[in-house]
């Protein structure tokens, strides 16, 4: 629910966005599991690509903020762990996608 509202608040706030919104979207770029079921039931306009891949769009959004440097700070602390998992979840799909013969053209003979 917290991440969300977190969404929502970006949307309408802006510039102005609370600073408790900056850590919604880091726990749900660090640990989707929490809101990856409901997640999965959102309109497709809010639920265009995996959980991660959105929190860093706003996350990525809001660098022009004020919380830009918080933002900043927070990424470069959580890069290993970032890169870890954006990685784990781009080779999940492209061998789920290999798998059903969907992109076999864009993988590596």
């Amino acid at each position: 629910m917290r991440f969300y509202a977190a969404m929502a608040l970006s949307y309408l706030l802006k510039e102005t966005v609370p600073e408790e919104v900056v850590p919604v979207f880091f726990t749900a770029l660090t640990d989707s599991s929490p809101v990856q079921g409901v997640y999965d039931e959102l309109p497709w306009t809010w639920a265009d690509r995996p959980v991660q891949f959105q929190a860093l769009a706003f996350l990525q959004w809001l660098t022009s903020s004020k919380r830009r440097d918080l933002i900043m700070r927070r990424l470069v602390e959580l890069l290993p762990t970032v890169d870890e998992i954006v990685v784990e979840r781009s080779l999940t799909t492209c061998c789920i996608a290999h798998s059903i013969g969907r992109s076999s053209a864009y993988l590596p003979r």
